[in-house]
């Protein structure tokens, strides 16, 4: 050391000494040089400084041109510093300070009085300052500095400390005697060992005796921009005392999942979800609570995050629909994740909240969700919604979602605004009548059957529906299946390969005429369901149309997209008849085929064509349907039945004074043992070429036509009395034609016509024609119109209706009843 006395101090170059004999060198210096007089003033002056604290501090102290300048008391009691300047790093510091070493103080207190106030003008590095904060001053504090602020660079930092003897009472620095505020720039903290620093820091900080807290007003996180971050040390002496750490920031929503999948919270892991099917913006507010020490389990460490995400949207929300245009809010802790938000899920609004637990035994997440369904979105889970809907159907479901989606749900369906038409069956619920519907399962939709029930004034079902991997309809097993007036069965209904359904039904009713349609338009039936379906079905009464019922009966029913294609049915009728049909459509432009076998036919002669005056017979009835090319074409054959009270009929007897037969008719009824009636449907018409009934009292032809609907007639034909007797010269050659006419007539033969309505006929006879062979007979025909209406296409191949008629088989003769 090399130093000059002045007139009041002592100058000092090249000063390298350890701090704890400075006193001591000075005080020996002055006393030997200065004995006779006081000290009053002391000037340091240094171009390099080293001091060298080791005990107390980290490392020693370098200092570029320092400057000291001091007045000490004349017994070196109390030292004043008037002014120090010194070069620490890239700074410069300024500071004054006074320290009286007469205070009184108790054994064990603090010997001194110490302030100090300093100023750094210029930016010191982290290392710069944790070598000058001492390695057991508010050390909490400091080791946070030193693990966890990777970089940042201070400035602008005033201290003022303030020592007394009771400033360590409590084993500690009390918080008023110390207050350090600083700025920092370019800070990076790691809060977290398994989550990404926050970089770029800026903001301020400010250290007490027994606190420390950051401020940052700027910074990054990952690709996220944090508007703020505030690390908050509420005391530093308490060993473990918690500190809190909150952070604002901005950025992808799919990124901070993916962070937190990748930490200790294992997101993904622990629920299930991947973070990639996220979308949107995110602002998020982050808050840590843990204990400050070096090493925390997670359990001991607190973390709430609270954001929400705009513009948010998640791919294959349900199935294949996307939640998309969403807004969504998250409140995330240690043991808890809740997301709630609206938005679009495929067509339909919905709104949800996500609640999970988020605990190591991988319980399922609840979720509760309301939502409108629309037509669109039962089209896209293959439901026809458009087909079958219109109206929405607000939604409401609780239920548990597992990593492999929602293994528990109930869902209720209000249907009070929504219309539901299933034509095919005839069913309507119309929009504005109360209906609910509730969908419950456990397990797995696609593997597990699920109860499915639906309750309105009109309808009831309740079954077990099974879903598959596309969500669409694969079982269904019906424990009730009730429609007003259409139906109350069970059953079972499946999904085929081919996309097909088959359903195998049995019950109470069943009334399948809406998916029977119009036998009389082109094609047939013309009806079904539109798609592939196969019913088989065994039920109490089943109607195949109005006015047809049948008891005890057994139905199979296969549809195509393109319409029925096949209906067969029996069963007992309400007479007590049995009765069997059935329909084959026909392939590649082919008339559909139609056959009717019945123990009744004078009850399917008034269910069908509103003939009331036929009774009993057996029918049996084959044809073809309708075609572009030709019309509906039926043969009927019928044996033993009776003719009673025919109106026109009546009046056809009374004009051929053959009483005895109308006394008959009116009575029992005639009896017919084989009749025979070719039918062609057309042109609003029952068309009849050739048709004759043959009985032991009468037989008769027919040739003509009766509307659809009752509302027209034209009739011409020969009635032939006693018919055995009467015909039994048409077997004989030559003579039989001669005589007897056509086949079916006799030698004493009626002509009659018919004209007018069912209910309201004209019948004229010609009494001539009784007496009059055969052949000679026809000049007193007056044939009916039995032609097809030009409008309508014809057939080139159909045979001219004045074709001879075909042979009936020989009758046995049968004698009459005396009287007759």
């Amino acid at each position: 050391v090399s130093y000059a006395i002045a007139d009041d101090a002592i100058l000092i170059n090249g000063l390298d000494i350890r701090t704890d004999t400075i006193l001591g060198v000075f005080r020996g210096s002055i006393d030997n040089v200065l004995a006779e007089n006081a000290l009053r003033r002391l000037r340091l002056e240094a171009d390099n400084l080293r001091v060298d604290r080791t005990s107390v501090f980290p490392a020693a102290w370098d200092f570029d041109n320092f400057n000291l300048v001091a007045t000490v008391s004349d017994d070196f009691s109390i030292y004043t510093i008037e002014k120090v300047e010194a070069g620490v790093g890239e700074a410069r510091l300024q500071a004054t300070a006074e320290l009286d070493t007469t205070v009184a103080h108790e054994p064990g207190e603090f010997p001194y009085e110490f302030d100090l106030t300093a100023e750094i003008v210029g930016e010191l590095t982290r290392d710069d300052i944790l070598t000058f904060w001492p390695v057991t001053f508010v050390d909490g504090a400091r080791r946070f500095v030193d693990n966890r602020v990777l970089s940042a660079t201070a400035t602008e930092a005033s201290v003022s400390l303030s020592l007394r003897p009771e400033s360590f009472a409590e084993g500690y620095l009390r918080d008023e005697d110390l207050l350090v505020n600083f700025s920092f720039k370019d800070g990076e903290v790691k809060f977290l060992s398994d989550v990404p620093s926050i970089a770029n820091g800026m903001g301020t900080g400010k250290l007490t005796g027994d606190s420390f807290n950051l401020t940052s007003v700027d910074a990054t996180f990952a690709d996220w921009t944090v508007d703020s971050v505030t690390v908050d040390f509420p005391t530093l002496n308490q060993l473990g005392a918690p500190f809190t750490v909150i952070a604002t920031g901005s950025g992808p929503a799919q990124s901070v999942l993916n962070i937190l999948s990748e930490s200790r919270l294992e997101l993904e892991e622990q629920t299930g979800f991947d973070p990639n099917r996220v979308g949107g913006d995110a602002n998020v507010v982050f808050k840590m609570v843990r204990p400050a020490l070096d090493n925390v389990s997670f359990e001991d460490t607190r973390i709430e995050v609270l954001g929400n995400i705009r513009e948010a949207s998640l791919a294959d929300a349900v199935d294949s629909l996307d939640l998309e245009n969403a807004t969504v809010q998250v409140d995330m802790t240690n043991d808890r994740l809740i997301i709630t938000g609206f938005g679009d899920l495929g067509p339909a609004p919905v709104q949800f909240t996500w609640r999970d637990a988020l605990l190591p035994d991988e319980l399922p997440a609840d979720l509760s969700a309301t939502a409108v369904l629309t037509p669109d979105v039962l089209n896209s889970f293959g439901l026809l919604g458009r087909a079958y809907l219109s109206g929405e159907i607000p939604v409401e479901m609780q239920g548990k979602v597992g990593g492999s989606g929602i293994s528990e749900a109930a869902i209720a369906f209000d249907l009070r605004d929504s219309r539901i038409d299933i034509a095919e069956i005839g069913w309507i619920k119309p929009a504005g009548e109360p209906a609910r519907a509730t969908l419950s399962y456990s397990g797995d939709l696609r593997t597990q059957a699920s109860s499915l029930r639906l309750e309105s004034e009109n309808a009831k079902l309740d079954g077990d529906v099974l879903l598959d991997e596309a969500f669409r309809l694969q079982s269904l097993t019906l424990r009730r299946l009730f429609l007003r007036d259409i139906t109350d069965v069970s059953g079972t209904l499946r999904r085929v390969e081919g996309g097909g359904i088959e359903m195998a039904l049995t019950g109470l009713y069943l009334d399948i005429s809406p998916a029977l349609g119009d036998f009389s338009g082109v094609g047939g039936a013309g009806g079904g369901p539109g798609f592939p379906l196969s019913i088989t079905a065994q039920v109490d009464q089943l109607r195949l149309r109005r006015g047809l019922d049948l008891a005890g009966a057994s139905l199979r029913l296969d549809s195509a997209s393109d319409g029925l294609r096949a209906v067969s049915a029996s069963g007992t009728t309400s007479t007590g008849a049995s009765l069997a049909a059935e329909y084959v459509a026909g392939r590649r432009g082919a008339p559909a085929e139609i056959s009717l076998k019945s123990g009744d036919a004078g009850f399917l002669a008034a269910a069908f064509f509103g003939l009331d005056f036929v009774e009993g017979g057996a029918l049996d009835l084959t044809g073809t349907l309708a075609t572009q090319t030709q019309p509906i074409k039926l043969l009927a054959k019928v044996d033993n039945a009776r003719l009673t009270d025919a109106p026109f009929f009546t009046q056809i007897l009374s004009l051929a004074s053959l009483r005895g037969l109308t006394d008959t008719l009116s009575g029992e009824g005639v009896l017919f043992t084989k009749i025979e009636v070719p039918i062609t449907v057309a042109g609003g018409r029952y068309i009849i070429e050739g048709g004759r009934a043959s009985g032991p009292a009468l037989g008769l032809t027919v040739n003509g036509w009766i509307g659809l609907e009752g509302d027209g007639i034209e009739i011409d034909g020969v009635l032939v009395p006693s018919f055995g007797v009467n015909s039994m010269l048409g077997g004989v050659p030559v003579i039989g034609d001669l005589f007897v006419g056509r086949r079916g007539e006799g030698i004493f033969s009626i002509t009659y016509s018919v004209r007018g309505t069912l209910q309201k006929a004209q019948v004229s006879v010609n009494p001539l024609s009784a007496v009059t062979p055969g052949i000679l007979r026809r000049i007193f025909e007056n044939p009916s119109d039995t032609s097809i209406p030009q409008s309508l296409p014809i057939d080139p191949n159909l045979k001219p209706p004045t074709e001879k008629l075909p042979d009936l088989p020989d009758e046995e003769f049968i004698p009459p009843a005396p009287g007759d």
